[in-house]
């Protein structure tokens, strides 16, 4: 593409340009539309630590007095702004297709010499640069399109070379389908300056979030099925070639679809609408649009990017304690169409849970809700203090989100009063696993909740209470001894016997072995009658002579005589 003649574009033409060439180069910049409070800001970029601020103009010839007095004017209005402080400004960008001469330099470099932020004089080999590294901007606002039609004829006949090989007859390999392949991509997309498009043949997942994408169109012939889908190319470009589309959702009747979409409606939250119940006109880039009848739809919030926005939340007792404290991040944030409520939802850290927040804003009243993760396989360390916030969310306790760091300064909320705690049984077994995890090498996950019974999880937890130290109590009613040869055999009516067993216990699928577990008997009797004779030992029952329990102590080291 030729050298942009910026002298012989309108003034107007060439800021426009400049600002959209600057948005392709930094694709998450925001593009200011001018009005009374932008502070002189044309172009803003946000930094890893902070923004820079880009200032177009449209001069490409000497500056005039008049010409500077602009300059001044747009950089004071910034350094008056309160938006330096709250952009945490960085830098200062003068973008023009003129480059500075000496006297120029001394001048622009006696605007700012007290502020905050760096300034930079990006002139005309600036411009020509971006003008260079993407053409079809130039091409789309300044040549009506002619170099861009030129392109795609170019890139066809490539095409059609694959097509006449397709058409002789004669079979295909694989290998020569490459290179038409890779030219068919490079023509779809070497001429849109707003957007991308990739093309697949068979994938057919239309769900999988990716950056930058806008839409995505399916079309199938029966038995295989084409997908494009359509990205673009920088922030601006949504705004510049906007996508329009008219939905029409037919609920005839179904009650669940309509109360997803008076949640739509009014917070914005995300829904589904099965096959045959969905109208849709659509304006996609690309030539993909068109008209889709008794479809379905899927409309989900935008997931949160850019910085990480992190709080703790904390449970609290009735008289303010913290019993439990996790910290949450927001992923979703969204807004009703009908501008009367707003919701957002929170991850736990670890993804123990979600809690989403909806803000009424026609009744002025805040819900919450929670949602426990399914913990089958995850490591216990990682998911148990989310759940032990979860266990803690029930009456009398308060609950509120603070910032991460200082004071834990917030309003606590009342937490619902329910006569169970529907995530207190998750909560044990993850804490059980989690606790018996400090005692062995072995790598132990969460087992999959709906398969362990409760006596399963009772008989855990009465392993971590020995893990720590305690003495378990527990009835017994009989066992028997195993009594070799060269044992005699009990006779007294009244005895206390100490049974010493390996302490092993299944985790899921795998098998731990914690010590030894000592269980001491203190009042108990040979049963009535005579021993059962093997081969290489006898039998012999004890029985409980009275309710007294057993007592049940853990050791690390084998108590046993050895033989």
């Amino acid at each position: 593409m030729a050298r942009v003649e910026w002298t012989r574009q309108s003034g107007e033409d060439v800021e426009h340009v400049v600002a959209m060439l600057l948005c392709r180069k930094f694709p998450t910049a925001t593009r200011i539309r001018p009005s009374r409070g932008d502070a002189g800001i044309d172009v803003l970029v946000p930094l890893e630590h902070g923004h820079a601020v880009y200032q177009v103009k449209r001069f490409s010839a000497n500056l005039t007095t008049g010409q500077k007095t602009q300059i001044v004017d747009s950089y004071e209005r910034l350094a008056a702004s309160e938006l330096v402080r709250a952009l945490d400004v960085r830098e200062w960008h003068l973008v023009m297709p003129l480059d500075p001469t000496k006297e120029n330099l001394l001048w622009f470099r006696g605007l700012g010499a007290d502020a905050s932020y760096s300034q930079a004089w990006d002139g005309l080999t600036f411009c020509d640069a971006l003008a260079a590294e993407y053409p079809t901007v130039v091409d789309y606002y300044l040549h009506d399109g002619r170099d861009r039609l030129e392109t795609a004829l170019s890139s066809m006949t490539d095409i059609l070379r694959l097509e006449k090989r397709l058409t002789g007859g004669g079979p295909i390999q694989p290998a020569e389908a490459i290179d038409g392949l890779l030219a068919l991509d490079d023509a779809l997309n070497r001429s849109d300056p707003f957007y991308r498009y990739s093309i697949s043949l068979g994938d057919t997942d239309l769900t999988r979030e990716e950056e930058w994408l806008v839409a995505a169109a399916q079309t199938s012939d029966g038995s295989r099925t084409v997908t494009v889908r359509v990205f673009a190319r920088c922030a601006e470009s949504v705004v510049e070639r906007p996508v329009p589309m008219s939905v029409r959702i037919d609920p005839a009747g179904d009650t669940e679809l309509l109360a997803k979409l008076r949640d739509f409606t009014k917070f914005g939250v995300g829904f589904t609408a099965p096959d045959g119940t969905v109208d849709v006109d659509m304006d996609l880039p690309g030539g993909l649009g068109g008209s889709l009848k008794s479809g379905s739809l899927t409309i989900s919030p935008a997931r949160r990017k850019g910085e990480l926005v992190e709080f703790r939340l904390q449970v609290l007792d009735p008289q303010g304690a913290t019993v439990a404290e996790s910290r949450v991040r927001q992923v979703e944030f969204s807004e009703g169409t009908s501008k009367l409520g707003a919701r957002t939802l929170l991850a736990e850290e670890r993804d123990a849970f979600t809690m989403e927040i909806r803000f009424d804003l026609e009744t002025q009243t805040t819900t919450c809700h929670f949602e426990a993760s399914d913990p089958s396989g995850r490591r216990p360390e990682d998911v148990v203090a989310g759940f032990r916030v979860l266990k803690a969310l029930c009456s009398p306790n308060l609950f509120r989100i603070v910032p991460l760091f200082g004071p834990p300064e917030g309003t606590a909320f009342p937490t619902v009063e329910v006569e169970r705690n529907p995530w207190v049984t998750l909560a044990r077994l993850v804490e059980v696993v989690d606790e018996i995890q400090a005692h062995t090498t072995t790598r132990l996950t969460v087992p999959d909740p709906a398969v362990v019974t409760m006596k399963e999880l009772r008989d855990l937890e009465e392993v971590a209470e020995l893990l720590r130290g305690e003495v378990v109590s527990k009835p017994w009613d009989s066992f028997t001894l195993h009594l070799h040869p060269g044992r005699a055999t009990p006779e007294m009516d009244a005895m206390t016997a100490m049974v010493v067993n390996d302490l092993k216990v299944q985790v899921g699928d795998a098998e731990v072995a914690l010590g030894y577990v000592q269980m001491v008997i203190p009042a108990a009797r040979v049963r009535p009658g005579p021993p059962v004779l093997h081969d290489d030992h006898v039998d012999v029952v004890l029985e409980p002579m009275n309710e007294m329990p057993a007592t049940l102590r853990h050791t690390t080291a084998d108590p046993r005589p050895t033989q």
